[in-house]
């Protein structure tokens, strides 16, 4: 039995760096001790009258703390007649260790404290409210010049080093220097420039520390590279769920070296036809109507993937899709 856990990530010298981050996070990312293996549902557990795709046979409904599981087994079914048996559950994410704080100075050294000692979740808040104060403005001087000029041009320039945006007539500017410049500005002062440049160095240590919204946030902070496609297949080798429609969309960009950075479209179907039979598997018995929009949507990404391919071809990607569930014994974590 499979065990799959849901929750509500040119060659510069900066690119090698890049790759070799990722590669120390696969290395220090160890996943958990392997959950024992099953071929059958459970005994004694009725499956009669359930969906022919997907068959919930379980639920434990248990009310679960920060960072604990929970858990329902359900049944995924291929065209094929074959099926996977798989245990879904839950985690609750670990909250920031700190309550919000008016000024990040005010607890950047416990953050950084906490981190240090592998506190994943510790390392996560600190890449997030760096990232934050990246786009901050770093002195008064620097602060008023971007005042100035949204009130004389209506132009909004954030950071030092990003691109401004026009402000639409329909917009206020003091109500927008205050939320967009003096807020930032006053959450972030005390903080120096070397502190906010670490933020994606925050994300790494998150991720290695086995953080899952860190990963998260490390792998989507590579972008479209083939570092990224490393990053989130580690997440997938982890059984992070939310791993798949990235894995999808770097496949069928040709972010992979190896394909000649060819879009790879039977391997992009695999990952996006796991995320749909997941998602059904969730919310295929009596889902609601949001959820049946999301069905529908993902189902539609699918099929706009699979008009790529030939018959031969989906039964291939299929078979992958189904190779890939069967063989990662820490299938799923993450989220959609």
């Amino acid at each position: 039995m499979r065990r799959i856990i849901l929750v509500p990530v040119v060659l510069s010298v900066a690119a090698i760096a890049v790759v070799a981050a990722t590669r120390a996070f696969v290395e220090e990312a160890t996943p958990p001790q392997k959950p024992a293996m099953l071929s059958v549902p459970p005994e004694g557990v009725s499956t009669e009258g359930a969906s022919p795709s997907v068959r919930f046979l379980a639920a434990s409904g248990t009310p679960i703390a920060a960072g604990e599981e929970t858990s329902e087994t359900a049944v995924v079914s291929f065209p094929d007649g074959s099926s996977v048996s798989v245990i879904v559950g839950w985690i609750r994410p670990r909250p920031p260790p700190l309550h919000p704080l008016e000024r990040l100075s005010d607890g950047y050294s416990k953050l950084v404290q906490l981190a240090h000692a592998g506190d994943g979740a510790a390392a996560r808040t600190l890449h997030r409210e760096l990232s934050k104060c990246q786009r901050a403005h770093i002195d008064e001087r620097s602060l008023n010049s971007a005042i100035d000029r949204l009130r004389r041009q209506r132009s909004l320039q954030l950071g030092s080093n990003l691109h401004a945006r026009s402000v639409g007539p329909g917009e206020d500017l003091e109500v927008i220097a205050e939320s967009d410049l003096r807020g930032p500005y006053r959450y972030c002062e005390g903080i120096t420039i070397e502190q906010r440049m670490e933020a994606a160095e925050w994300a790494r240590r998150a991720a290695a520390a086995g953080d899952y919204l860190g990963l998260q946030d490390w792998a989507r902070s590579l972008g479209n590279t083939e570092a990224a496609l490393q990053a989130w297949q580690s997440a997938w080798d982890r059984g992070y769920m939310s791993a798949l429609p990235p894995l999808a969309r770097l496949y069928a960009s040709g972010a992979l070296s190896s394909t000649g950075h060819e879009p790879d479209h039977v391997r992009a179907y695999a990952y996006k036809y796991i995320n749909f039979k997941l998602m059904e598997a969730k919310y295929g018995v009596e889902p609601m109507a949001g959820q049946i929009n999301m069905l529908a949507s993902v189902e539609s990404s699918l099929n706009h993937t699979g008009s790529f391919l030939t018959p031969l071809q989906t039964q291939q990607a299929i078979k992958i899709a189904k190779h890939l569930l069967e063989t990662n014994q820490y299938c799923c974590r993450g989220s959609w």
